[in-house]
């Protein structure tokens, strides 16, 4: 349990994390914050930064929380890292936390490159465990069809960062998001039927960028990828940047609306699911000593 006043969420801290990831597991430890003590009246709100960033970024939206509803979380990792890897490493701590809270759902809101590794980690929970729990996951300018500069310095640099190989146009990781093989396109690979998706996206470039349109960092043909559209409930573009957006009253106004119209005004609780996260656990159901079954 922290603030975001923490020194661990310093800037400084999360651009070196690009470059230094070690370094980044020493002076701040990669898992997922509390910014308050575990409450199990309250929903869970996950928040995923972006490329080079810290929990830091969402200081505004989660100014905006009802916090007498939703209780933020903050997963915190390290850049340079395979996003496979970090979506792995959600699961893992995620599953930790469950084991010990055992609350019955979360929401996530994630942001740029935070939105290619949560919806890896809902995939790979889905895929691994058969079930869900995460009811919404709301994605905020994330680059679903990946980033040419990622490109260029997996062809040009001296030194490859991982994660920029993940973040390649094309990449096994981003073809794997929607598809059962990288290699091919026949078998689509989706969002659990449970999790609701809601994009929101920025379409406003500064003054020295050229090129396709988008917001300054991310093009609108990545964000508005057609199998992550066609899997979104809404598609919200405001005019903001890329660094803008995060500020915007219409973005806090939106991912609010969203929490109160999944975990507040639904006509009736979702059922308990075994697990947010994949994690393994024994077959209880090959005990059979007449007493009753618990979840």
């Amino acid at each position: 349990v922290t603030d975001l006043d923490d020194p661990r969420f310093a800037l400084e801290i999360g651009r070196n994390s690009l470059w230094k990831p070690m370094n980044f597991i020493v002076k701040a430890g990669a898992g997922i914050y509390f910014l308050e003590p575990f409450d199990p009246r309250k929903v869970p709100v996950l928040f995923v930064h972006g490329v080079s960033g810290t929990p830091v970024q969402f200081k505004s939206l989660v100014e905006s929380l009802d916090r007498s509803r939703f209780q933020p979380w903050l997963y915190y990792y390290p850049s340079a890292v395979h996003l496979g890897a970090l979506g792995g490493h959600l699961n893992q701590v995620g599953a930790a936390l469950e084991a010990r809270y055992e609350f019955d759902e979360l929401a996530i809101v994630a942001y740029s490159m935070g939105g290619l590794i949560a919806r890896s980690a809902i995939l790979d929970a889905n895929d691994k465990s058969g079930y869900d729990n995460v009811p919404l996951f709301i994605s905020i300018s994330t680059p679903f069809g990946g980033h040419a500069a990622a490109q260029i310095g997996v062809d040009q640099s001296p030194v490859v960062v991982d994660s920029w190989i993940d973040m390649a146009p094309g990449s096994d990781f981003l073809e794997g998001l929607f598809y059962q093989s990288s290699e091919g396109r026949e078998s689509r690979r989706r969002l659990p039927e449970a999790t609701r998706y809601h994009m929101v996206f920025g379409f406003q470039k500064t003054s020295g960028s050229f090129g396709r349109s988008g917001d300054g960092v991310v093009t609108l043909e990545s964000a508005l990828r057609p199998e992550a559209q066609s899997e979104s409930r809404s598609l919200l573009g405001l005019r903001y940047t890329h660094v803008g957006i995060l500020d915007s009253s219409e973005m806090h106004a939106r991912v609010n609306d969203l929490l109160e119209a999944t975990f507040v005004r639904r006509a009736a609780p979702l059922p308990r699911l075994r697990s947010v996260f994949q994690f393994e656990l024994p077959n209880l159901d090959s005990l059979d000593d007449g007493s009753e079954s618990v979840d």
